[in-house]
């Protein structure tokens, strides 16, 4: 006979039913979703987001450097018509849903950007999916706290068309999140040639990240 699982208590949370049971709950960091169930994007959203990222500010740690945490961030849906009128001057883009924005931590040093971007462009190659462009995007470095601020990654945007092969936007973000490994397999291996500093918070044609060693407050 099977050892019964012991109970605890579990004031608040749902009784055990199906695959559920209480006493699997933990405690997690602080993470809080705002949306429109009418899947409508809006500023207003955002700004609550924000506000609210700020309420879980207790939930983040802090170490000796009072400016500098265990990271914050904000997940939204891909801003189009900010993007598409942010790089028209160097390419076009599509229609939302057929191309994929991946944010990507870069070190500072140009000849190892050069040696990531060149790992990049063959694993897309391999992928057969197309590069639209890069964005190097403007960064405020003002008030990092003193222990990351020798870290501090460049970041880019690097723009992906979505294959005509890809029937779906749900093909499309399986092949991403291959993609995605590929690279991230690729430069593990030529790691100790490169600066510390390459990291892909996000690859997705639906949503962008925004993240860093900040606090929520200066996100």
């Amino acid at each position: 006979m099977l050892n019964k699982r012991p109970k605890y208590k579990t004031p608040g949370l749902p009784k055990a039913q199906g695959l559920y049971n209480p006493v699997n709950e933990h405690d997690a960091c602080g993470v809080g979703m705002v949306l429109d169930i009418q899947n409508r994007a809006s500023y207003d959203i955002v700004e609550k987001g924000l506000a609210m990222l700020c309420n879980l500010e207790h939930r983040g740690a802090v170490g000796a450097d009072p400016k500098a945490g265990d990271g914050s961030g904000l997940l939204i849906q891909i801003p189009h018509k900010f993007l598409k009128k942010t790089v028209a001057p160097d390419f076009n883009l599509p229609h939302i849903g057929h191309y994929a924005v991946g944010v990507i931590f870069m070190p500072k040093e140009s000849s190892a950007q050069k040696k990531i971007k060149d790992l990049i462009k063959k694993n897309c190659l391999q992928e057969k999916i197309n590069i639209l462009g890069w964005r190097l995007c403007p960064t405020h470095t003002g008030d990092l706290g003193w222990s990351v601020l020798p870290s501090t990654p460049d970041v880019f945007q690097l723009f992906l068309e979505r294959p005509n092969n890809q029937k779906t936007q749900d093909d499309f973000e399986r092949k991403l999140y291959i993609l995605r490994r590929c690279i991230e397999e690729a430069v593990l291996k030529i790691y100790q040639t490169i600066e510390e500093g390459f990291y892909i918070p996000s690859l997705s044609s639906r949503t962008i990240l925004y993240k860093g060693m900040v606090l929520a407050d200066q996100v």
